[in-house]
């Protein structure tokens, strides 16, 4: 299953909202969660648990985009997701959902970094 895929399962997105959104927080989470497994290359037998941990980590920085991203055209926005299951959060509840899916996918990252015996290093 694809990284885009795993997205659209754990949080119900729809299919309305743009791959290319999508995919943009792919590609960062895809660097910080190789970067924090002192890694390029990802081995089959760790490949689906790195996928989950990166899906996680872009839902917790596309989820504020999602509930903000369409205020000025918030009718036509109603409009084009009436007929999904998909729910717009008050502002809190959508912070709450954006650090668990973060606490999730950096807790997937840490057993597969004890897995790999890697360490993270940041400089700053």
């Amino acid at each position: 299953m694809e990284i885009m895929e795993i997205m659209r399962d754990i949080a119900n997105l729809p299919e309305e909202i743009p791959e290319a959104m999508l995919y943009r927080h792919i590609e960062i989470q895809e660097k910080e969660a190789k970067a924090y497994l002192g890694t390029e290359e990802i081995g089959e037998e760790i490949e689906e648990e790195y996928k989950e941990a990166v899906a996680l980590l872009a839902l917790s920085s596309v989820y504020p985009e999602l509930h903000t991203l369409y205020i000025d055209n918030s009718v036509d926005v109603a409009n084009a997701m009436a007929d999904t299951s998909f729910v717009f959060n008050e502002p809190s509840a959508v912070l709450q959902y954006a650090r668990r899916y973060e606490r999730l996918g950096y807790k997937k990252l840490n057993r597969l970094r004890n897995k790999l015996g890697s360490v993270y290093v940041q400089i700053i």
